[in-house]
């Protein structure tokens, strides 16, 4: 797989007739037609290494494919990951294609599907990693489907659960 193009992730008033939930910005990602694709936006975070930390977020994904809940095999996912570097990853949230489709409802705009508005809530233990300048929080969608997947996100919050 090749690296994210920096053009597949976007900030906007407006995505299709979505609006944000705060009616400020909001944040979308997209995968292109047919090939195997990603597009990640991360930014760098530095809680305590072993802090419990809470992940708030609202995300949405609209897809203007013929949504089939019964096709099997659709590697469409979208997921939130902490990336201590050099360390591995962890997945903190994931929604899979099987997790998403059944939500998808008709968005009444052109042939678009879409989930509508939801919350996300996610606790973790900040990483033991060895330099907490080399955190990052990444939001990420991929796959690949007979046309777009386009995962939405707006009003995230990360906070500190304890006072450590």
């Amino acid at each position: 797989m090749s690296e994210p193009d920096p053009f597949d992730a976007f900030v906007v008033d407006s995505y299709v007739s979505t609006t944000p939930t705060d009616g400020n910005k909001l944040l979308y990602m997209f995968v292109y037609d047919g090939d195997p694709t990603y597009a990640e936006v991360g930014t760098n975070v530095c809680p305590a290494p072993g802090r419990r930390m809470e992940l708030r977020f609202k995300w949405m994904v609209r897809t203007d494919e013929d949504a089939s809940c019964g096709a099997t095999g659709v590697p469409n996912w979208f997921n939130v990951r902490m990336q201590p570097h050099p360390d591995p990853s962890t997945v903190l949230w994931h929604k899979a294609w099987a997790d998403v489709c059944p939500l998808l409802v008709d968005s009444g705009d052109s042939f678009q599907t879409t989930t509508g508005w939801q919350e996300a809530v996610v606790e973790f233990e900040a990483p033991l990693a060895p330099s907490t300048d080399d955190q990052r929080l990444v939001f990420t969608v991929g796959g690949y489907s007979a046309a777009g997947w386009v995962g939405l996100l707006d009003e995230v919050q990360l906070t500190p659960l304890d006072d450590e």
